[in-house]
């Protein structure tokens, strides 16, 4: 939906009929029944047009299909999708006129649900299509590990800021893992408080 600072609705449309409307409503029309099975997690707008992107487009995040999408509402069409190979991510976001980021939960389905190793924040190049991982060993070596939720962005400097969400942390590090700082969110028994999406 998009709503107006006055509080007037400008538009809705469902993501169920966006899909179904693009072609791809088998994502998860075959899939057995949840009451949630698309999970919205993140919708970025696009501020500024440029050769990848134009202004008005929204990169969404869906985690439960493991799914990103380019939309354009002025059209009603799917620019670009795809399917992995994250798993169960958060957090889209559009860093210049041709890439994007996402936070990789990295999750292995089961009850409970687990990460593989750690979380990670994956880099996206649209025009190349090229997929990199340039944190991979600063979230190993922090053991930064949310099922659910999770943000990460990178900085100007090379440096990445992370919210470790089910755990109550948040970090700085530069992208071999050092830290330069680190907040934890507890109560004095030192039980973690859930952090949301700081």
């Amino acid at each position: 939906a998009k709503i107006s600072p006055a509080g007037k609705l400008l538009f809705r449309q469902s993501l169920a009929d966006i899909l179904e409307r693009n072609g791809l409503g088998y994502l998860f029309e075959g899939r057995p029944y949840s009451p949630d099975p698309l999970h919205l997690n993140d919708i970025e707008p696009v501020l500024h047009t440029g050769p990848y992107m134009t202004k008005g487009d929204l990169f969404l995040s869906l985690r439960h299909l493991s799914l990103l999408m380019q939309y354009r509402p002025s059209t009603g069409k799917i620019i670009w999708w795809q399917q992995g190979p994250w798993r169960m991510q958060h957090d889209i976001n559009i860093l210049d006129d041709r890439r994007i980021s996402l936070f990789d939960n990295r999750v292995i389905a089961g009850d409970p649900e687990t990460v593989d190793q750690a979380n990670d924040l994956l880099i996206y190049d649209l025009a190349t299509k090229n997929l990199t991982s340039p944190y991979a060993a600063a979230f190993k070596a922090n053991n930064i590990k949310t099922v659910t939720q999770g943000r990460g962005t990178p900085l100007g400097n090379g440096d990445v800021f992370v919210e470790e969400t089910d755990f109550g942390r948040l970090l700085r590090m530069d992208p071999q893992g050092k830290l330069r700082w680190e907040y934890i969110s507890a109560n004095p028994s030192g039980k973690r408080l859930l952090l949301a999406w700081s």
